[in-house]
């Protein structure tokens, strides 16, 4: 009646699995198309369906009568109407993911795209660490219902979890939720002639990322080896758009060198970079440092973080430290270790610690594949070495008021790895050694340990990877108590002159233990902000070395407000400020430049 005929011309059945196949259009004879959808009038069209996969089911036993199933191969997750207590996705055990091959095989099975993961509560021994690439991008790993615990197997070789638990690399759109991490002790060997024992403990390494979030993890972090080194999550590469929040970085007591939060270069591996990123509403307990970020930098954020029982609470300092330090060894060159400006300047840069981070740090890194470094002449390197410590030299004596050196400091030169000084070695042997860091307060010439952040400085400067650091720390709560490891600084950020880095600094509550540490210090930046905070000397008097002001700041620029903060005992600010006389406008309450 409608004019239109169906013709099916089939020699025989599909040759798939499908039986019954089926062809689904829409005949409307009255409109000017009769058919739809188009294709069916173009050309003959296969079935429409049914549509059918091939998937393992189960590995059988025959039997004389049937079979009986030897490994369900089946992957489960709970039906809708079972949900409850935020499990979703695909949901697996312990003995589910050993049956699978591991948490390997399974993040490998779950093939591209994004995926979720929801482990029950138990124990998740691993094998080898969990490599996360490409293929794994938009991978989130939850815990279900908590009590996911990641550790390494103790019957395998613990050399391979040197990089973590979990190593991410060139990897998107990672999260990580509600898991519990407790990595294992790596042995490191001996240190020079003498025998001590030297472990690494680390949970995440993160080599290249974009888009990462960590979120409600416990990061055990407990080790009993005085000379350890080790970190939570450990950054030594390009990191953007990182989110760490509401997680716990805990060792029942501080012992060796621990962070929470670690981003760090070396002169071999100075690609690590930060921007984008949030690290707020952690808590830290015991650890050496809570987060140290030695790259390069740009956008941070360190908000409603809890640090307690620690030596040290957030340090933030731009990888092209090359002028920070020129400044701070010429301050101590000319003046001396009992000036002020030389003294707020060496509280903050504190080359011996950051020095003892960055040689405690090349063993892990030398273990972790890098981009090859740039081709650049030791004669380069020395004039580039040369050209920092200048720079850093000449904002040295422009704000002093005093009269440049002649030439760049012999360190200087040292710093380009041209001609390494014994002295360097010596220092390097003694901190592998275990060597105690000098007493907070002490300021000296430590040759050995600026050359050692000006080779990482160099090398950091010849990758030429430009961010604008724009720091922001506020509300953060900590509270730094004596222990086995030396106290450093509550807050601490340290930027380049040569660099438009700003900091903002407000609303915090900083306590150390008396006037030998100082609870903020900010050197270098371009512009800050320090307003409404709490910094709290205990005792006046410190347990050994000289006092030092409890809020030191040395800008690089007059762009300078600190406004409404509570200071115990004592403060030095560097540019001065002064103040107009009081008038109906509001200018006297601002800087206006």
């Amino acid at each position: 009646v409608s004019g239109i005929t169906v013709a099916i011309s089939m020699v025989a059945l599909p040759t798939r699995i499908a039986k019954r196949p089926f062809w689904r259009f829409a005949v409307r004879p009255a409109t000017p198309t009769s058919i739809y959808p188009q294709r069916y009038l173009d050309a003959p069209q296969p079935p429409d369906g049914p549509r059918q996969w091939l998937c393992d089911l189960a590995v059988c036993k025959a039997l004389i009568n049937g079979c009986t199933v030897l490994e369900d191969c089946r992957p489960k997750f709970n039906p809708l109407t079972g949900i409850s207590g935020g499990c979703c996705g695909l949901v697996l055990g312990p003995d589910d993911v050993t049956a699978a091959g591991g948490l390997q095989a399974v993040v490998d099975g779950l093939g591209s795209g994004p995926a979720l993961l929801s482990l029950k509560p138990g124990t998740y021994t691993l094998e080898a660490p969990v490599t996360l690439t490409s293929v794994h991008d938009g991978l989130t790993i939850e815990s279900c219902a908590g009590g996911a615990i990641l550790q390494a197997d103790a019957n395998a070789d613990l050399t391979a979890f040197r990089s973590g638990l979990i190593v991410m690399d060139g990897v998107a759109e990672i999260t990580l939720r509600g898991l519990v991490f407790i990595p294992p002790e790596v042995p490191s060997g001996a240190a020079g002639a003498k025998q001590v024992r030297l472990s690494s403990i680390l949970a995440i390494m993160v080599r290249t990322v974009h888009a990462l979030t960590i979120e409600d993890c416990l990061f055990s972090l407990t080790t009993t080896a005085v000379e350890s080194f080790g970190a939570g999550v450990f950054v030594a590469g390009p990191s953007l758009g990182v989110t760490i929040r509401g997680n716990e970085f805990d060792a029942k007591t501080r012992i060796g060198i621990v962070v929470g939060v670690l981003a760090l270069i070396t002169s071999a591996a100075a690609g690590a970079a930060m921007d984008q990123w949030d690290v707020s509403e952690n808590r830290f307990a015991n650890l050496f440092c809570a987060v140290v970020g030695f790259a390069q930098m740009g956008l941070i954020s360190c908000r409603h973080n809890v640090v307690v029982g620690g030596g040290t609470g957030i340090v933030l300092a731009e990888a092209n430290l090359g002028a920070a330090s020129g400044f701070t060894q010429e301050a101590l060159k000319v003046a001396g270790p009992t000036d002020a400006l030389a003294q707020a300047a060496w509280a903050g840069l504190r080359p011996d610690m950051l020095a003892q981070i960055i040689r405690r740090g090349e063993t892990i890194l030398a273990a972790q594949p890098a981009p090859a470094a740039p081709s650049v002449s030791d004669v380069a390197r020395q004039t580039l070495a040369e050209e920092l410590y200048g720079s850093g030299a000449a904002a040295y004596h422009t704000m002093a008021g005093t009269t440049p050196s002649p030439a760049p400091s012999p360190a200087a030169g040292a710093a380009a790895g041209v001609k390494p000084s014994a002295a360097k070695a010596k220092a390097a042997a003694a901190a592998a050694a275990g060597a105690a860091a000098p007493k907070s307060g002490a300021a000296a010439i430590d040759t050995a340990s600026f050359e050692t952040i000006n080779e990482a400085a160099v090398a950091a400067e010849i990758l030429e990877r430009k961010l604008t650091p724009a720091i922001r720390l506020e509300d953060n709560e900590i509270t730094l108590t004596a222990g086995k490891t030396a106290l450093w600084v509550g807050l601490a950020v340290v930027l380049s002159p040569d660099e438009p880095g700003s900091v903002i600094v407000s609303g915090n509550r900083v306590v150390v233990p008396d006037s030998g540490t100082v609870a903020c210090a900010l050197l270098l930046a371009e512009g800050a902000i320090v307003t409404g905070n709490f910094f709290w000397q205990l005792n006046a008097k410190p347990a050994s070395g000289s006092a030092v002001a409890s809020l030191a700041i040395v800008n690089a620029s007059p762009a300078l407000a600190v406004t409404g903060n509570v200071v115990v005992w004592s403060d030095f600010i560097v540019p001065q400020r002064t103040l107009p006389q009081p008038s109906p406008a509001f200018e006297f309450l601002n800087t206006v430049l």
